[in-house]
């Protein structure tokens, strides 16, 4: 009796053993379709999100005065770099005042075979010049006249009102 007591007691343990290991891995597959959740799932890694940036408009940049790297980009420049002569010209005190009249600078564009027969003959050159200063001094004398005349039209309204009448 001892012996079928033994097997009887064997055979519930592996009856109990089997059925824990059921249960386990019934539990296993229920809580693999529970959890983590069905569809899709993302952890700490996720798919690449690339960055985009929209291409550059005509208003994304802003340029100031392009009229110097305009210059340097011509053949004339190169050959007036290179040229000794002109850079003796370009240093000249009297060329420096040229260059701050923009109409004159104007004028010497319009006209470049002009100015480089000009700046072969520095007498021809200084004459141009002293030409131009003493035009220019007559504008700012005539200019200083024109005031004088406007402030005596100030100072007598009533004359030049009966002279504005006839």
């Amino acid at each position: 009796m001892a012996t079928i007591e033994a097997t009887q007691s064997s055979n519930k343990r592996y009856f109990v053993t089997g059925a824990a290991i059921i249960a386990v891995a019934v539990g296993a597959y229920g809580l693999g379709r529970i959890y983590p959740p069905l569809g899709p799932a993302e952890g700490t890694i996720s798919a690449a999100g690339r960055y985009v940036s929209p291409q550059i408009g005509e208003g994304d940049v802003a340029l100031g005065d392009t009229s110097i790297p305009k210059l340097m980009q011509t053949d004339a420049f190169e050959v007036m770099s290179k040229n000794p002569s002109f850079r003796t010209l370009a240093s000249d005190p009297g060329f420096a005042a040229l260059a701050q009249n923009s109409q004159a600078m104007a004028a010497i564009a319009a006209n470049p075979q002009a100015f480089s027969a000009l700046a072969k003959n520095p007498q021809a050159f200084q004459a141009t010049l002293s030409s131009a200063q003493a035009v220019s001094a007559v504008a700012r004398n005539a200019d200083a006249a024109q005031s004088k005349a406007f402030a005596a039209m100030a100072r007598q309204p009533q004359a030049f009102a009966a002279l504005a009448n006839h």
